[in-house]
């Protein structure tokens, strides 16, 4: 399965000279848009009645679960980086944590199931719609070298699971 996971990786990782445009985008994506989940909960508690601030702190809580159980994968669980094995390219400097499972796609899943349980179809409806970016910032990461693609699999841990 390693063997797989890094020529997995190997594939869609970057070649040592990527277009501008296609690293550009693809850093763009494994930097900012995980700012989509915080900047929503924020605009919906700020724009949103009692029921809306209530279904936002119930994701922040669903969130918070899920990035703690996820870092107790990682504590139990090492998985090095690629650039921490020396393969591939490496393009965006990361801390030498464990890769798997994914911090960003398990706050994504977990804010994201929050709302699919929520009473509030009209809320969860404008989740789902902002959902749409969750393939580019999940795998965003893995063109510019940084995590490997079988950290997908350890998403939805949490309060999605």
């Amino acid at each position: 399965m390693e063997e797989f996971n890094q020529s997995l990786f190997l594939l869609i990782n970057a070649s040592t000279h990527p277009s501008t445009l296609l690293l550009n985008s693809a850093m763009l994506c494994a930097e900012a848009l995980i700012f989509l989940i915080p900047g929503g909960l924020l605009l919906g508690w700020f724009r949103g009645g009692e029921q809306t601030r209530k279904l936002m702190l119930e994701a922040v809580a669903c969130g918070i679960v899920g990035l703690s159980i996820s870092m107790l994968f990682g504590v139990f669980w090492q998985h090095p980086r690629p650039f921490m094995i020396g393969l591939g390219t490496n393009f965006l400097a990361h801390s030498p944590d464990s890769s798997f499972p994914s911090d960003h796609l398990t706050l994504q899943w977990s804010v994201a199931f929050s709302f699919q349980l929520s009473a509030a179809p009209a809320v969860a409806q404008d989740w789902r719609d902002l959902e749409l970016a969750r393939p580019a910032d999940g795998m965003g990461p893995d063109l510019p070298g940084r995590p490997f693609p079988a950290r997908h699999a350890g998403r939805g841990n949490g309060c999605s699971a």
